[in-house]
């Protein structure tokens, strides 16, 4: 039987998450407006990532501390003296952060205006791991990232603001039809998750709600903050039980999704609600924006506190349904991106130098790249590393060509079914300490655009420390990232289009070379040596004497000019349809240890 929670309840439950500061040392701290304090916060570490219709972006970071006044942790704002791609690899776990209070000044003159802690460093809080899912990662190939849970139990919640109450943009079978038909070939976002994962994830229904209005008008949530995104949450969530009775817990009862751990686990895990949609039906939140948590966030329902992952998105006419409408800037791509860092999946950043044109969101070959585009396209795929990284790639269809080995061989194209005929990708590491790259094989599908309709081998540098934007973590787990690789010299962003190594084209970089030999409708080969010395000339001087001194086999018919000497215990191998042609008046001299192999097939002709 469902319990709703009483008026008076809500109203304390917001009083305490909006005004109730945490306990520490320093009194100065819980005053209305402190001077800068130093300060050491525990807590779970999460980010919320912005997205405008323009094709902007923003990402804000945010500490959850438990507090023993309120139900569930609650959010401070962290700027972070030093930014960078790799905060991605603390979302989701336990850390401690180190770092001064902001006063009244300094938060005014913000960018995002309510910024609480500026800290100086973030490390992970070992006293707390209690799970694979929060331990530092030391293994170097992406396949030790987390798990992803199928099938994700999916809710979208409808909500109208107090002040718009008639304005109900779409009915609930558009949401239904874009998020979840799973008819073949049908556009949306459950047969995305669908064809990318080969069948193996599957973004399932359950539920949507009617519009339901929100007792507060637009302009009061008036920020994209954790408290007023929170406070927006818990109100839409509130009503969208007592209209639809949702049940969070599913039909046995038990919270699974007692843990942000739950979510983070390969396989089923339960029939708790995994996911929930927010759709609001205008402008709010002071942006043109859709938004969405990196992490689990514990979320308050009536069954009890569920960890669930959150994402918000507007509809509204004006903006052709941005994030729900038609296309890529305003389709399932953004969807699928957040979706994505549910996954705790990394932006594939291009390489430096990064600017506000060029960095995590410039790859228009990745979904976790080029998120908005004003050219009206459907999202790209899921590169090979992230499905690798999801245990969707079997390793039959892998291919890796070891430091000293060289290779040539065919790959399908990634958005093929697998396990096929060939390889799906292919792993090249290089440098010994864990980096490497893969190849993948791209062409444009419904599900896999590819910029301007290209069909593109594509190359991705995997580094185990990740790619930051600036600097490295100093202490924090080792999160693999991809970066799409350079080829054809890249000098604005519109060149990564052209990022795919084209035919009969060469990539060499780390002692590695990548040789787009062929293509079919269908296939292409490439050759690939990893740190392969070069053969030595096996064939004889135009003059004088051959003196082989390192082992080598012919490859094509000669006539030496002199005589034929194998010495430093060397090897010359004379292979089938060869000949060696010694002319009168010199001859063949085999020193002790060295030796001449004669192949079936070939042969030696000495003129006397």
């Amino acid at each position: 039987m469902k319990t709703l929670f009483p008026s008076i309840g809500l109203f304390i439950f917001f009083a305490s998450l909006l005004f109730i500061s945490i306990n520490i040392d320093d009194p100065a701290f819980g005053q209305e407006e402190p001077s800068q304090h130093p300060v050491e916060m525990e807590g779970y570490f999460n980010i919320l990532e912005i997205i405008y219709a323009n094709g902007g972006h923003d990402e804000k970071y945010y500490l959850f501390v438990d507090d023993e006044f309120s139900n569930i942790p609650i959010p401070y704002q962290i700027e972070f003296t030093n930014p960078g791609e790799f905060l991605t690899a603390f979302s989701g776990k336990h850390v401690v952060i180190k770092g001064n209070t902001v006063d009244s000044q300094d938060r005014s003159s913000s960018p995002f205006g309510e910024v609480q802690i500026l800290a100086n460093s973030i490390e992970l809080d070992y006293s707390a791991i209690t799970s694979p899912s929060n331990s530092p990662n030391t293994q170097s190939h992406n396949l030790s990232g987390q798990g992803i849970p199928s099938p994700l139990k999916s809710y979208v919640i409808l909500t109208k603001f107090a002040d718009l109450p008639a304005f109900e943009p779409h009915d609930t079978s558009y949401y239904n039809d874009l998020l979840y038909n799973n008819t073949i070939g049908e556009y949306s976002l459950r047969n995305y998750w669908l064809d990318a994962s080969f069948g193996a994830l599957d973004i399932t229904p359950a539920g949507i709600t009617d519009w339901v209005t929100v007792a507060k008008n637009s302009t009061e949530y008036n920020n994209t903050n954790a408290s007023i995104i929170n406070d927006y949450a818990f109100s839409a969530i509130v009503l969208a039980e007592a209209v639809a009775s949702i049940d969070f817990n599913g039909d046995d009862d038990v919270i699974q999704n007692s843990s942000a751990a739950n979510l983070q686990s390969s396989g089923p895990n339960g029939d708790d609600i995994d996911q929930i949609f927010f759709v609001y039906n205008e402008l709010s939140f002071n942006c043109q924006c859709a938004f969405a948590y990196f992490s689990p966030v514990q979320t308050v329902t009536a069954q009890g506190n569920i960890w669930l992952y959150l994402l918000f998105l507007p509809d509204q006419n004006a903006f052709g349904g941005f994030a729900l409408g038609p296309g890529y800037l305003g389709g399932i791509g953004v969807a699928a991106h957040e979706t994505g860092h549910n996954f705790n999946w990394n932006h594939t950043p291009t390489p430096p130098p990064f600017n506000p044109l060029n960095g995590p969101y410039a790859d228009p070959w990745s979904v976790m790249g080029k998120v908005a585009d004003f050219s009206n396209l459907d999202p790209a795929g899921p590169i090979a590393f992230q499905k690798d990284h999801a245990g969707w790639i079997p390793a039959g269809d892998i291919m890796t060509v070891a430091d000293g080995e060289e290779a040539t061989f065919t790959l399908d194209f990634l958005s093929d079914p697998s396990p096929g005929p060939n390889y799906l990708m292919a792993e090249i590491p290089f440098g010994g300490g864990g980096d490497y790259y893969t190849l993948e094989l791209r062409k444009d599908t419904l599900f896999d655009n590819t910029p301007e309709d290209k069909l593109g081998l594509l190359i991705y540098h995997i580094s185990p420390t990740g790619h930051p934007l600036s600097g490295e973590p100093p202490n924090g787990p080792v999160v693999p990232n991809a970066s799409i690789v350079d080829v054809n010299g890249a000098v604005t962003p519109a060149d990564w289009k052209d990022a795919n190594l084209a035919l009969s084209d060469s990539f060499t970089a780390n002692g590695v070379t990548i040789t787009h030999d062929s293509q079919t409708a269908d296939t292409a080969t490439v050759t690939v040596s990893n740190n392969v010395a070069p053969s030595p000339d096996c064939s004889p001087p135009g003059e004088g004497d051959w003196v082989v001194t390192s082992s080598c086999e012919m490859t094509a018919n000669a006539t030496a000019s002199g005589n034929v000497i194998i010495q430093n215990d060397s090897v010359l191998t004379i292979p089938d349809g060869i000949t060696l042609t010694i002319p009168t008046g010199f001859g063949l001299s085999i020193i002790s240890g060295s030796g001449v192999l004669i192949q079936l097939g070939g042969t030696i002709i000495i003129i006397s």
